[in-house]
């Protein structure tokens, strides 16, 4: 899938109280590498059948294209991405969406967190997801040990988790593992104290049922119980390439989890099409009111549009 050309405006700056938040997920772009056959002996040959037999119709380029327009009008403060940026996780990849990424916004504008794809394999850390550390962190930080990471940006607390693990060939599962999850209960722990709105991000949908046994996050279950003990006001997740909204009850709060589908996916017999969230966020007195904006990709006018609304108002819990 060759890069877009399109240079974003510096976006918008956040508010002590507001902040306008774009959440997109499952690029897939594929490199415009050659691969050699050194890099398909693995699981990897899985994927590139995949994209050459059906997935290559469906990501398109001309919809990353319209993408980068659309976020280039709207300014959203900030940009966070969960996952499957690339499709097969080679090097090569990784250097190619880190271009793509300056491209949608600098390290302090935009936040990723890994997906399955990006970790297809067992890879060092220095060949592949080293290139995307800029938006992982904002202390210096990284590798696979600096997960979760915190980054606060207005009146949000964005907390990004890594799901991602190399799979045996046709299971797409993802695992948090129980120093991420301690740490978590820290990071939310602090933040709720801050009165900041705490914005979880992970690649997997997060709560148990919601997708299918192969591709589930196999302690989800595990994830779900540090929410209901230490709260949280939102997680944002991608994986299923279908619109997901589930809740997690945490002492009669409903936290709101909400799934994106693939932002570059054209409209395929399967009903995906391309889309993104946009999120309102206002802090007001014991919570925050925000407005979900969903934005798909129309076809006929090669450009993304309105197409629903969503008002919520998110107590801290």
């Amino acid at each position: 899938m060759k890069t877009p050309k399109i240079q974003p405006k510096t976006k918008g700056t956040s508010s002590p109280d507001r902040l306008l938040l774009a959440h997109l997920s499952d690029l897939h772009m594929m490199g415009q590498e050659e691969f050699h056959i050194r890099l398909l002996l693995n699981q990897r040959i899985l994927g590139y059948l995949s994209w050459r037999l059906k997935r290559g119709r469906h990501h398109q380029a001309r919809v990353l294209d319209a993408l980068l327009e659309d976020l280039e009008r709207i300014h959203p403060h900030h940009i966070a991405i969960t996952g499957d940026l690339t499709h097969l996780g080679t090097q090569g990849e990784c250097v190619e969406t880190s271009t793509w990424m300056e491209r949608v916004g600098s390290p302090h504008d935009v936040t990723v967190v890994p997906g399955n794809h990006d970790t297809y394999v067992r890879e060092l850390w220095e060949r592949t997801l080293i290139h995307w550390a800029p938006f992982m962190t904002d202390n210096g930080q990284h590798g696979p040990s600096a997960f979760p990471f915190l980054r606060i940006r207005g009146p949000v607390a964005l907390i990004g988790l890594s799901s991602a693990r190399p799979t045996p060939p046709f299971f797409a599962t993802g695992r948090l593992g129980s120093p991420q999850l301690e740490r978590l209960a820290k990071f939310l722990i602090e933040t709720g104290r801050q009165g900041l709105m705490r914005v979880i991000l992970i690649h997997h949908p997060p709560v148990p049922g919601s997708i299918t046994w192969r591709k589930r996050l196999v302690d989800g279950q595990e994830f779900c119980h540090v929410i209901q003990r230490h709260g949280a006001e939102l997680v944002l997740h991608g994986h299923a390439h279908t619109p997901l909204f589930r809740e997690i009850d945490a002492h009669g709060k409903r936290i709101p989890v909400i799934g994106v589908p693939s932002a570059s996916c054209m409209p395929s017999i399967q009903g995906e099409t391309a889309q993104y969230h946009l999120f309102k966020i206002r802090k007001k007195a014991g919570g925050c009111e925000v407005l979900l904006v969903i934005r798909g990709y129309d076809p006929s006018m090669n450009r993304f549009l309105d197409i629903e609304k969503k008002a919520m108002v998110i107590p801290f819990s």
